[in-house]
């Protein structure tokens, strides 16, 4: 029963910070991780919904994002996502990429540009190993990896990512808004 509760308390969450009702999003995502901690303790599910509310303190609306003190609550949560997805024996499987690479865009935010780093090349290589040849989290990864090296001052690198994400996003047919951080092209 709890774990029912739970999952509709994450739809209703995300309902709601669809409509940007972000205060009560916030408290039905807070207590379907108490619930899940609770219920499933160390489970992939407990892992998911702390991505899942870090993404929400990282994320506001398509184009925005937190503040600091939203970044710091995101980096905690990603990390214990992360942490868990370890002690399950998962911690190179795919299900670890978003998190890792939206630690890296915090990391990023936060001016930790070589942690950032690490973090997408690892998402990186895990999608090579894990994900088909073409996938949108790949295109994700490669997006925030060239928009790394702009930042750095590497045009020759971050055209070579952007042209390799735009190339499968094509092939995927994505649409403008998919992956999330697509904007990003623009600025590249």
């Amino acid at each position: 029963m709890y774990v029912q509760k739970a999952i509709v308390l994450l739809f209703a969450g995300n309902e709601d910070n669809r409509r940007n009702e972000r205060r009560k999003a916030e408290r039905k995502l807070n207590e379907a991780l108490g619930l899940y901690q609770k219920v499933l303790g160390t489970h992939i599910m407990t892992a998911w919904v702390h991505r899942y509310l870090a993404d929400f303190h990282l994320f506001h609306a398509e184009n925005s994002l937190g503040s600091s003190e939203d970044r710091q609550k995101s980096i905690k949560l990603y990390g214990e996502a992360l942490q868990m997805m370890s002690d399950l024996g998962m911690k190179d499987h795919k299900e670890c990429i978003l998190s890792l690479v939206n630690l890296g865009i915090c990391h990023q935010l936060e001016g930790s540009l070589e942690k950032a780093m690490q973090l997408y090349q690892e998402a990186l290589n895990i999608a090579e190993r894990e994900l088909g040849e073409n996938h949108q989290w790949k295109v994700y990864v490669k997006i925030q990896m060239a928009y790394w090296h702009k930042l750095k001052g590497n045009m020759k690198e971050a055209s070579a990512l952007k042209d390799d994400a735009v190339k499968m996003s094509d092939r995927l047919a994505l649409p403008d808004n998919k992956p999330r951080n697509k904007f990003l092209l623009h600025k590249i």
